[in-house]
């Protein structure tokens, strides 16, 4: 089922070894459409097919934790962004 998402941009401190906090989130006005009945994998694909991830990002590499309301982004322990459902 498609719905529509919203783009939120992060503003992170920190660093791997101390850890990363978010300072701010940031909305962007960049909305997507995301089929939420995709498992993680297919996700990862649709995402890089709207160029939400970048092609070298590999699935193993990106950490997805979300249900049908956000879905949160995170790469090698840092935060990325968020997609919030609007």
């Amino acid at each position: 089922m498609l719905k529509q998402f919203e783009l939120i941009d992060y503003d992170v401190w920190g660093n791997q070894k101390d850890g990363y906090n978010v300072n701010q989130a940031f909305h962007t006005h960049q909305y997507y459409n995301i089929d939420t009945e995709l498992d993680d994998k297919l996700l990862v694909k649709q995402l890089k097919s709207q160029k939400l991830i970048k092609k070298g990002i590999h699935f193993k590499s990106i950490e997805i934790d979300g249900d049908d309301m956000v879905i949160y982004f995170s790469y090698k322990g840092k935060p990325e962004f968020e997609l919030r459902l609007i």
